[in-house]
């Protein structure tokens, strides 16, 4: 996980590699990745819709593969020493319904509410 504030402390920018798991067909691998604004009391939240292409496996469905994803994100910034904020707690949860060529769900796939907490790298 990477967690970005812009120079302004106004925009907050995350990376999440995440494992989706799968009622029975295992487990996907994916990247979550949003932009949001950072709110008055150093809170930010982000929710969205998302839909892609996966990669066609006749074990999963028949058909071209999408996928429809769910995502919510939020956190709040703590810990200020010198007027910065060098820590950070929150949580993201993805839901991910894969659904084959006629655009029935084959899958359905999450990853549970997942915490996290981060602290200011070093330079």
């Amino acid at each position: 996980m990477a967690l970005r504030v812009d120079r302004r402390g106004r925009l907050v920018a995350a990376d999440v590699d995440e494992r989706i798991d799968c009622e029975d067909s295992g487990y996907l691998m994916d990247s979550l990745w949003f932009e949001t604004r950072l709110r008055k009391h150093r809170t930010f939240k982000e929710a969205g819709t998302d839909s892609g292409d996966l990669p066609d496996d006749p074990d999963v469905g028949s058909g071209n593969l999408t996928g429809d994803y769910v995502d919510t994100a939020s956190g709040r910034f703590y810990g200020a020493r010198k007027r910065i904020y060098r820590r950070v707690k929150g949580k993201f949860h993805t839901r991910l319904t894969i659904r084959d060529g006629s655009g029935a769900a084959v899958h359905e796939c999450d990853t549970g509410t997942v915490t996290f907490t981060a602290k200011l790298a070093k330079r």
